[in-house]
Protein backbone atom coordinates (compact mmCIF):
# COMPACT_ATOMS: atom_id res chain seq x y z
CA UNK A 1 0.00 0.00 0.00
CA UNK A 2 2.78 2.38 0.95
CA UNK A 3 4.51 1.52 -2.33
CA UNK A 4 1.47 2.69 -4.33
CA UNK A 5 1.25 5.92 -2.31
CA UNK A 6 4.89 6.71 -3.07
CA UNK A 7 4.40 5.84 -6.72
CA UNK A 8 1.23 7.93 -7.03
CA UNK A 9 2.96 10.91 -5.41
CA UNK A 10 5.89 10.50 -7.79
CA UNK A 11 3.55 10.39 -10.80
CA UNK A 12 1.68 13.43 -9.50
CA UNK A 13 4.99 15.27 -9.09
CA UNK A 14 6.05 14.40 -12.64
CA UNK A 15 2.70 15.50 -14.07
CA UNK A 16 2.87 18.78 -12.13
CA UNK A 17 6.38 19.42 -13.41
CA UNK A 18 5.29 18.72 -16.99
CA UNK A 19 2.32 21.09 -16.64
CA UNK A 20 4.56 23.84 -15.23
CA UNK A 21 7.08 23.37 -18.04
CA UNK A 22 4.39 23.40 -20.71
CA UNK A 23 2.66 26.44 -19.26
CA UNK A 24 5.93 28.39 -19.12
CA UNK A 25 6.91 27.39 -22.66
CA UNK A 26 3.48 27.96 -24.21
CA UNK A 27 3.43 31.77 -24.09
CA UNK A 28 6.84 31.94 -25.77
CA UNK A 29 5.77 29.62 -28.55
CA UNK A 30 2.56 31.56 -29.00
CA UNK A 31 4.45 34.83 -29.13
CA UNK A 32 6.87 33.38 -31.66
CA UNK A 33 4.06 32.13 -33.87
CA UNK A 34 2.19 35.43 -33.59
CA UNK A 35 5.35 37.36 -34.44
CA UNK A 36 6.08 35.16 -37.43
CA UNK A 37 2.57 34.70 -38.79
CA UNK A 38 1.91 38.19 -40.23
CA UNK A 39 5.02 38.08 -42.41
CA UNK A 40 4.37 34.47 -43.36
CA UNK A 41 0.96 35.50 -44.68
CA UNK A 42 2.29 38.33 -46.88
CA UNK A 43 2.17 37.51 -50.59
CA UNK A 44 4.08 39.86 -52.88
CA UNK A 45 2.89 40.50 -56.42
CA UNK A 46 5.93 39.64 -58.51
CA UNK A 47 5.06 42.22 -61.16
CA UNK A 48 5.37 45.01 -58.56
CA UNK A 49 8.87 44.11 -57.33
CA UNK A 50 11.46 46.85 -57.80
CA UNK A 51 15.17 46.22 -57.37
CA UNK A 52 17.86 43.70 -58.13
CA UNK A 53 17.51 40.07 -57.09
CA UNK A 54 19.63 38.94 -54.11
CA UNK A 55 19.56 42.48 -52.67
CA UNK A 56 16.96 44.29 -50.58
CA UNK A 57 14.04 45.28 -52.80
CA UNK A 58 10.47 46.53 -52.46
CA UNK A 59 7.21 45.06 -53.68
CA UNK A 60 3.48 45.41 -53.20
CA UNK A 61 1.44 42.72 -51.48
CA UNK A 62 -1.90 41.41 -52.70
CA UNK A 63 -3.48 43.66 -50.07
CA UNK A 64 -1.93 46.72 -51.68
CA UNK A 65 0.79 47.45 -49.10
CA UNK A 66 4.42 48.03 -50.01
CA UNK A 67 6.99 45.82 -48.27
CA UNK A 68 10.72 45.47 -48.11
CA UNK A 69 11.88 42.17 -49.56
CA UNK A 70 15.07 40.69 -48.12
CA UNK A 71 17.83 39.10 -50.25
CA UNK A 72 16.19 35.68 -49.73
CA UNK A 73 12.98 36.95 -51.31
CA UNK A 74 10.98 37.14 -48.07
CA UNK A 75 8.93 40.12 -46.82
CA UNK A 76 10.96 42.15 -44.34
CA UNK A 77 9.63 44.46 -41.63
CA UNK A 78 12.47 46.89 -40.91
CA UNK A 79 12.98 47.42 -37.16
CA UNK A 80 16.24 49.35 -36.88
CA UNK A 81 18.00 51.30 -34.15
CA UNK A 82 19.88 54.47 -35.05
CA UNK A 83 23.33 55.45 -33.82
CA UNK A 84 24.60 52.01 -32.84
CA UNK A 85 28.10 53.24 -32.21
CA UNK A 86 31.21 52.18 -30.32
CA UNK A 87 32.51 55.69 -29.73
CA UNK A 88 29.61 58.14 -29.74
CA UNK A 89 28.05 60.05 -28.04
CA UNK A 90 30.78 61.22 -25.66
CA UNK A 91 29.10 60.40 -22.30
CA UNK A 92 28.60 56.87 -23.58
CA UNK A 93 32.25 56.25 -24.50
CA UNK A 94 33.69 55.63 -20.99
CA UNK A 95 30.96 53.10 -20.23
CA UNK A 96 31.59 51.20 -23.46
CA UNK A 97 35.36 51.26 -23.02
CA UNK A 98 35.05 50.10 -19.43
CA UNK A 99 32.95 47.13 -20.51
CA UNK A 100 34.57 46.19 -23.84
CA UNK A 101 37.99 47.83 -23.68
CA UNK A 102 39.29 48.74 -27.12
CA UNK A 103 37.65 45.74 -28.77
CA UNK A 104 34.98 46.82 -31.28
CA UNK A 105 34.34 43.17 -32.19
CA UNK A 106 33.28 42.34 -28.63
CA UNK A 107 31.03 45.40 -28.60
CA UNK A 108 29.52 44.43 -31.95
CA UNK A 109 28.79 40.83 -30.96
CA UNK A 110 27.23 41.78 -27.63
CA UNK A 111 25.23 44.64 -29.13
CA UNK A 112 23.88 42.62 -32.06
CA UNK A 113 22.86 39.82 -29.69
CA UNK A 114 21.13 42.35 -27.42
CA UNK A 115 19.30 44.03 -30.30
CA UNK A 116 18.07 40.70 -31.65
CA UNK A 117 16.89 39.64 -28.19
CA UNK A 118 14.78 42.83 -28.17
CA UNK A 119 13.35 41.90 -31.60
CA UNK A 120 15.26 44.54 -33.54
CA UNK A 121 16.56 43.30 -36.86
CA UNK A 122 18.53 46.18 -38.40
CA UNK A 123 20.91 49.08 -37.81
CA UNK A 124 19.63 52.57 -38.48
CA UNK A 125 21.23 55.77 -39.69
CA UNK A 126 24.35 57.13 -37.97
CA UNK A 127 25.70 53.64 -37.43
CA UNK A 128 29.37 53.74 -38.51
CA UNK A 129 30.79 51.76 -41.45
CA UNK A 130 32.69 49.48 -39.05
CA UNK A 131 29.37 47.81 -38.21
CA UNK A 132 28.08 47.52 -41.78
CA UNK A 133 28.10 44.10 -43.43
CA UNK A 134 28.68 42.34 -40.14
CA UNK A 135 25.58 40.15 -40.16
CA UNK A 136 22.76 42.66 -39.64
CA UNK A 137 20.87 44.71 -42.27
CA UNK A 138 21.63 48.43 -42.12
CA UNK A 139 20.82 51.84 -43.58
CA UNK A 140 23.16 54.70 -44.46
CA UNK A 141 22.76 58.44 -43.85
CA UNK A 142 23.99 60.72 -46.65
CA UNK A 143 23.67 64.19 -45.04
CA UNK A 144 23.27 66.10 -48.28
CA UNK A 145 22.46 69.26 -46.35
CA UNK A 146 26.18 69.60 -45.53
CA UNK A 147 27.44 68.61 -48.96
CA UNK A 148 28.36 72.15 -50.03
CA UNK A 149 28.74 74.59 -47.11
CA UNK A 150 29.54 77.46 -49.48
CA UNK A 151 26.06 77.24 -50.95
CA UNK A 152 24.15 77.60 -47.67
CA UNK A 153 21.50 80.29 -47.59
CA UNK A 154 22.16 83.56 -45.80
CA UNK A 155 19.74 86.00 -44.18
CA UNK A 156 21.12 89.32 -42.92
CA UNK A 157 24.67 87.94 -43.14
CA UNK A 158 23.70 84.97 -41.00
CA UNK A 159 24.30 81.56 -42.50
CA UNK A 160 21.28 79.28 -42.22
CA UNK A 161 21.52 75.52 -41.86
CA UNK A 162 19.79 75.07 -45.18
CA UNK A 163 21.42 74.66 -48.58
CA UNK A 164 20.57 76.71 -51.59
CA UNK A 165 19.18 73.80 -53.58
CA UNK A 166 19.32 75.83 -56.80
CA UNK A 167 23.03 76.57 -56.44
CA UNK A 168 25.12 74.46 -58.88
CA UNK A 169 27.73 74.09 -56.11
CA UNK A 170 25.21 72.23 -53.98
CA UNK A 171 24.21 69.94 -56.84
CA UNK A 172 27.88 69.18 -57.51
CA UNK A 173 28.43 68.65 -53.79
CA UNK A 174 25.64 66.13 -53.32
CA UNK A 175 26.70 64.26 -56.44
CA UNK A 176 30.26 63.95 -55.13
CA UNK A 177 29.08 62.97 -51.64
CA UNK A 178 26.71 60.33 -53.00
CA UNK A 179 29.48 58.75 -55.08
CA UNK A 180 31.84 58.80 -52.10
CA UNK A 181 29.39 57.02 -49.78
CA UNK A 182 27.43 54.83 -52.17
CA UNK A 183 30.27 53.30 -54.19
CA UNK A 184 31.83 51.26 -51.32
CA UNK A 185 28.49 49.64 -50.41
CA UNK A 186 27.09 49.16 -53.91
CA UNK A 187 27.52 45.39 -53.73
CA UNK A 188 26.36 45.01 -50.12
CA UNK A 189 23.59 42.44 -49.72
CA UNK A 190 22.71 43.77 -46.26
CA UNK A 191 22.16 47.39 -47.29
CA UNK A 192 18.46 48.20 -46.96
CA UNK A 193 18.69 51.77 -48.28
CA UNK A 194 19.63 55.38 -47.60
CA UNK A 195 18.40 58.34 -45.61
CA UNK A 196 19.19 61.60 -47.38
CA UNK A 197 18.99 63.91 -44.36
CA UNK A 198 17.34 64.42 -41.01
CA UNK A 199 14.91 67.12 -39.86
CA UNK A 200 15.58 69.54 -42.70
Amino acid sequence: MRHWKVLSRFILFILSAVIVLLSSALPNSLLASQAASPLAQVRIKTETVIGQQDFFRVGKSHKGRWWFIDPDGKPFLYRGVTSVNFGYPDPYVPVVEDKYGQDPAAFREATFERLRSWNFNALGAWTPPQLWDQGMPYTVILNFVKAAPDSELRVDDRKLKLPDVFDPKWIEGIDAKAKEIVAPVASSKLLVGYFTDNEL
